[in-house]
């Protein structure tokens, strides 16, 4: 068992040594923001947004809510209102991918 943590320790040194790792958090941060700017321009929370965005993916995702707050789950439900424009969603889109979209 020990050995295969090594392992995995290799790869995530590995990893951090290509960048992965800062590229992932600055793409976790884009998409922060960007939930937060849509949210504003809203006039609702970032969770109710991340919520409405994961709904309309055309993959068919099936966001899991969890809460122990009825807050977080009047957000989430929010989620299901909440109608995102072609420009915000694929805005969305590309702050998570950290990826341009074209």
């Amino acid at each position: 068992m020990a050995e295969k943590h090594r392992g995995l320790e290799r790869e995530l040194a590995a990893a951090a040594d290509e960048g992965v790792v800062e590229t992932l958090v600055a793409d976790a941060v884009g998409a922060r923001a960007e939930l937060a700017e849509v949210a504003r321009e809203r006039g609702c929370s970032p969770v109710t947004v991340a919520y409405a965005w994961l709904l309309r993916e055309p993959c068919g995702a099936v966001p899991v809510v969890s809460s122990s707050r009825a807050a977080g789950l009047r957000e989430a439900a929010a989620g299901t209102d909440l109608e995102l424009d072609r420009q915000e969603w694929f805005a969305l889109l590309a702050a998570a991918s950290g990826q341009p979209v074209a």
